[in-house]
């Protein structure tokens, strides 16, 4: 008997877990932007150089291009993939969780130009330690948010030949 007394206090406990880690209070304005688009004008560079520059540049902030892209087509200029945010916090009383969510990524290049676009997916990967969360806290978006524009300006130097790796071919 008092097993299953103890069994049922643990679920409604945890039960009480789940109903706050989703409360709306905290969570990012299902209305908030989700889709964050950066365009890029490098004059005299082609397309595929452009792609070029973008795949090294994503391959060096993510530790390896192709485990985050599932499309990588230098001939049209695309890659496509998704990605997961750094972690942020997720308080439920005194317990803390490091949650991550997942964004799409999409970069486009024609000579000249370049598109970046970023956009928040709804749910946790299957990493993150919050599943019950649909999106993260406002907290966690305004990081996420800072990530994108970061990522933005680290590529543009990239796309301009500026990156992290330009210097590696100057002997």
């Amino acid at each position: 008997m008092k097993k299953v007394v103890v069994l049922f206090f643990v679920f409604i406990s945890l039960s009480g877990c789940v109903s706050m880690l989703t409360e709306p209070s905290q969570m990012m304005p299902k209305e908030a932007q989700r889709r964050f688009t950066f365009d890029y004008r490098v004059d005299g560079v082609t397309k595929s150089e452009l792609w070029r520059r973008a795949r090294d540049y994503f391959a060096g902030a993510f530790g390896d291009s192709r485990s985050v892209f599932r499309v990588m087509d230098e001939k049209d200029g695309t890659l496509i993939g998704k990605g997961t945010s750094s972690s942020w916090l997720y308080t439920i009383g005194s317990v803390f969780l490091l949650c991550e969510s997942a964004y799409s990524i999409r970069f486009a290049a024609k000579d000249n130009k370049a598109r970046l676009q970023m956009e928040i997916i709804d749910g946790a990967p299957p990493t993150s330690k919050c599943q019950g969360l649909p999106l993260p806290t406002i907290e966690g978006y305004e990081q996420m948010k800072l990530s994108f524009m970061g990522a933005s300006k680290d590529l543009k130097e990239a796309l301009e030949g500026k990156g992290a790796s330009s210097d590696l071919k100057d002997f």
